[in-house]
């Protein structure tokens, strides 16, 4: 299992989210699935910790959550490889954040950060969309 179940320590990294989120915004759908699908190119340590890349269930499972996410005009803030092996979409919303993490064993997590108290759900991709509404951009 990934994320914030295993490892209690999703923090983001809110100083360099807002430049992040500008460079998503430019590009497009094509862009975004071969930056995603590029993780799995990512050598074994490629986070210094031995961590494992991205393989073809977090890389398919986000790839789908991303369609849905297009569907409704949210875009993550950020996108980025999981040292838990797996794939984070980040959201940064005022003071609020926001995490969707697809995991290599096909684990998914949804976690939120509202006025400082952290919630996190384990998700199937069905939960997707119910998710989305509860991120405010």
């Amino acid at each position: 299992m990934c994320g914030y179940q295993s490892k209690n320590k999703f923090k983001a990294s809110e100083p360099t989210l807002d430049r992040e989120f500008n460079h998503i915004l430019s590009k497009s759908r094509a862009e975004l699935i071969s930056q995603i699908s590029s993780f799995k190119h990512l050598s074994k340590g490629w986070d210094s910790y031995n961590a494992e890349p991205p393989n073809e269930t977090g890389v398919n499972n986000s790839l789908t959550a991303l369609d849905v996410l297009i569907n409704y005009s949210r875009f993550p803030t950020k996108i980025s490889p999981s040292a838990d092996e797996g794939i984070i979409f980040e959201f940064l919303s005022k003071d609020n954040y926001y995490l969707f993490e697809f995991c290599n064993d096909g684990d998914m997590v949804f976690l939120k950060r509202i006025n400082g108290k952290t919630k996190a759900f384990d998700i199937s991709i069905s939960d997707i969309e119910s998710k989305i509404s509860e991120i405010k951009q």
